[in-house]
């Protein structure tokens, strides 16, 4: 239960990111300053995507360190968040 509260916490800060550079895009910042943003809030996110051509797509990946999984074998837990918006 302990890693499933953490998870679900973790996930929904990754999913809040997302949303912050959505609302950037939609300000009309530029691809890198939303990749820049979205590092600023979280410094352990892996940017799989961020495309603003025609619309935009966001693929974010954060790797968390499990709590008690780790004496099932699970070392850490792979959380992903994504949105496309087209035009």
């Amino acid at each position: 239960m302990i890693d499933s509260g953490y998870i679900l916490i973790e996930k929904n800060k990754l999913d809040d990111i997302r949303d912050i550079a959505v609302d950037a895009y939609e300000d009309g910042l530029q691809e890198e300053e939303i990749k820049e943003l979205i590092i600023r809030n979280d410094d352990d996110i892996n940017i799989i995507k961020c495309d603003i051509n025609n619309g935009i797509i966001i693929s974010l990946q954060k790797h968390i360190d499990s709590i008690f999984g780790k004496l099932v074998g699970y070392e850490d837990y792979e959380i992903n968040s994504s949105v496309t918006i087209k035009n």
